[in-house]
C-alpha cells in the first residue's frame, strides 16, 4: 500500500472516530442542558468523599454530592421537587453525608407522615437573604421544570454582617475561590462539565480511587486541643463558660437586651427589607415561603439560664423576633427554631454548622411543625 493510500485511510479512520465521539457527546453530553447555568460559579457535578473525623464522630468518610443543577438530594427530576430548601452553609452542610443532611432527613420524615414531598437542597456557603433572593433569577429559573410548591429558607448567622459576602450573594461569581478564574479556565470547566467522555473518565477514576479529600471551604476544622474533635472543643468551651451564666429574667440580662436592640435598630430595618424581598421572590416563582430562624452552638440555654456568647445570642434572637413580626404581618409560615430548639452537646462542630446528630434534631423539629397543605 502506497504512502498516499495509508494517509488517506488514516484520515478516513480519524474522521469516523471524530464522528463517533461527536455523536456520543451530542447524545449523552450536556451541551444543550440548562445553558442558563453555564456561567454559574457554584459547585456542580461534584461527588466527594470527605474525612470528617476531626469534626465529629462518624463511621467512615461522608459523601458530599451536588448534581448538574447544583442541588443536593435524591429528588428524581427537577420537575419532581415540591420543597426547595435554601440557606447558607448550614443548609449546604459540606461535612454531612447525603442521607444525613437535615433536608434529606426532613424529606424522609415527611414521607413517613404520608406526605408526597420531594425535597432538594440549594444551600450556598456564605449566602445571605440578599443572595437567596437573587438565586431565583440567576439560578432557579434556569433549571428546567423546577416549580416547587414550598421554599424553606433557613437563615440567621450570615445576616449579622453582610460585608465581604458579595461573591456568595451572586452565584455567577466564583465565591469558592474568592475571585473568578481566568477565562481559559472557565472555558475548560465548561467543557469538562458538559462532556460525556469526561464524565465517563471521572466515574472510572472515582471508582478506582474512592477516597477523595477536596481542598474546599470548611475542609479544615477550627483550632482545638491536640487529639480533640471540633465538636468536643465546642462542648468544652461552653462548659468552661457556664460559670458566668446569667438568668434570662435578671436585670443584668434585660439591660444587655435593651442595649443590643438599640444598637441593632438600623441593621434590623435593613434585615426586614431583605426578608420582604425574599418573600416576594419566592411568591413570584409560584411557591409558598416558609421562614426558619437560626440559632448557634456558641451559647446554651437551660432552666432559665444562658451562657456562652451572649452577644451572638442577643443578635440572633433580635433577628428571630423581627422575622416573626414580618411573618405575622405578611402571612408567611414561620418556624422559630432560634427560640424553640437549643443546640446540645454533639449537635454542632462549630458555632453554626451542625453534625449528623444535629441534623436529625433539626429535621424532626421541622417535620413536626411544618404545615404543608
Amino acid at each position: 500500500m502506497s504512502h498516499r493510500h495509508r494517509r488517506f485511510l488514516f484520515w478516513i479512520a480519524g474522521g469516523v472516530l471524530a464522528g463517533f465521539v461527536l455523536s456520543l457527546e451530542l447524545i449523552y453530553g450536556s451541551w444543550f442542558k440548562a445553558p442558563g447555568l453555564w456561567n454559574l460559579g457554584i459547585i456542580r457535578n461534584a461527588d466527594w468523599s470527605i474525612d470528617v473525623s476531626a469534626y465529629y464522630q462518624h463511621e467512615g468518610p461522608i459523601r458530599y454530592k451536588r448534581d448538574y443543577f447544583g442541588l443536593r438530594g435524591n429528588y428524581g427530576q427537577p420537575r419532581d421537587i415540591s420543597l426547595l430548601a435554601i440557606g447558607n452553609s448550614t443548609t449546604d452542610q459540606r461535612q454531612v453525608s447525603e442521607n444525613e443532611t437535615w433536608t434529606a432527613r426532613l424529606d424522609a420524615c415527611l414521607k413517613g407522615r404520608g406526605l408526597p414531598v420531594n425535597a432538594a437542597n440549594a444551600g450556598v456557603t456564605g449566602q445571605t437573604l440578599r443572595g437567596m433572593a437573587n438565586n431565583f433569577d440567576l439560578w432557579f429559573s434556569h433549571i428546567p421544570g423546577l416549580k416547587p410548591r414550598w421554599v424553606v429558607a433557613y437563615f440567621g448567622a450570615t445576616e449579622i454582617d453582610l460585608e465581604g459576602r458579595e461573591d456568595s450573594d451572586d452565584v455567577r461569581r466564583y465565591y469558592e475561590t474568592g475571585k473568578a478564574p481566568p477565562k481559559w479556565k472557565n472555558f475548560q470547566n465548561w467543557l469538562k462539565m458538559n462532556s460525556a467522555l469526561n464524565k465517563l473518565f471521572a466515574d472510572v477514576k472515582t471508582n478506582i480511587k474512592a477516597w477523595r479529600r477536596p481542598d474546599s471551604p470548611n475542609s479544615r476544622p477550627p483550632g482545638q486541643d491536640a487529639g480533640e474533635r471540633a465538636d468536643q472543643a465546642v462542648n468544652r468551651n461552653l462548659a468552661e463558660s457556664k460559670a458566668s451564666a446569667v438568668r434570662l429574667d435578671s436585670p443584668e440580662f434585660l439591660a444587655m437586651k435593651r442595649k443590643s436592640e438599640a444598637d441593632l435598630q438600623d441593621s434590623l430595618q435593613k434585615f426586614e427589607a431583605r426578608l420582604v424581598r425574599l418573600e416576594e421572590s419566592i411568591r413570584a416563582f409560584g411557591a409558598e415561603p416558609i421562614f426558619v430562624t437560626q440559632n448557634s452552638a456558641r451559647y446554651r440555654i437551660k432552666d432559665g439560664l444562658v451562657w456562652g456568647d451572649l452577644e451572638l445570642f442577643l443578635r440572633l434572637q433580635a433577628l428571630a423576633e423581627r422575622t416573626l413580626q414580618v411573618c405575622r404581618s405578611r402571612n408567611i409560615q414561620c418556624l422559630n427554631l432560634a427560640g424553640e430548639l437549643s443546640l446540645e452537646d454533639g449537635d454542632a462542630y462549630d458555632g453554626a454548622h451542625i453534625t449528623a446528630k444535629g441534623s436529625a434534631r433539626l429535621a424532626n423539629y421541622l417535620c413536626a411543625r411544618l404545615r404543608l397543605n
